[in-house]
């Protein structure tokens, strides 16, 4: 009777072990998902900006561009700012952030990785640290507080951080992301490239409309004058 007992109570606590296991495994993946839909976001915005903003693609869409000014610049504008900000709270050092600095952590205390995979994940994030700083500065002096010292120019200088950096950190980002996906039993994550198709289809489609729209203008033009 007593080792049936005994046996009884042993299941209930590896059963009641397993469910909260289970439990906190669910609310990693949850807060995993997060963090990649935090970066998704940062590289999606990156990717639409820098269509906007590189010069092969300003000369090739330059008539578009300045026709559509105001759209343009406003859309730009937000791109950047979400870029920034998204970046800013990927890596975020404060002990309250879901950040991957809290992830990596987790990770290792229930387990997911161990010592050696915690050491390699680290030093990632010491690449990674560099960019952000950078990051830190357009974000605290600029994007989520603006600076009433220094000029907008200034605060880019001090930065001095270039578009492929901001690219970059967000690699690092996903590689980081990945490999405690894949170390948590899940597929690895890839950018999308639609975003970069549909933003070039939006552009030739706003392009033969500019285009169709002059053709119009001079006819309507040609006829006045006859």
């Amino acid at each position: 009777m007593v080792k049936h007992c005994s046996d009884e109570i042993t299941k209930l606590i590896f059963s009641r072990n397993r469910k909260a296991l289970s439990q906190e495994m669910g609310a990693f993946l949850e807060q995993l998902n997060i963090l990649f839909e935090i970066l998704f976001n940062a590289r999606s915005n990156y990717d639409v900006w820098w269509i906007y903003v590189n010069k092969d693609d300003r000369l090739k869409y330059f008539r578009v561009q300045f026709h559509y000014k105001e759209f343009f610049e406003t859309i730009g504008r937000a791109n950047i700012t979400t870029v920034i900000i998204e970046l800013y709270k990927l890596f975020d050092k404060s002990n309250k952030a879901l950040s991957l600095n809290k992830i990596i952590k987790d990770a290792q205390r229930i387990n997911i990785i161990d010592k050696k995979d915690f050491d390699k994940l680290r030093e990632i994030m010491r690449q990674a640290e560099s960019l952000w700083k950078k990051i830190a500065i357009l974000r605290s002096n600029l994007f989520a507080h603006r600076s009433k010292i220094d000029t907008k120019k200034e605060i880019y200088r001090i930065a001095n951080i270039t578009p492929n950096q901001i690219k970059e950190l967000t690699e690092l980002g996903l590689e980081i992301l990945n490999y405690i996906m894949v170390k948590s039993g899940k597929r690895e994550r890839q950018f999308e490239a639609f975003i970069v198709r549909d933003t070039y289809n939006v552009f030739d489609g706003l392009k033969l409309v500019y285009k169709s729209q002059r053709i119009r203008n001079a006819y309507d033009s040609k006829r006045q004058n006859a």
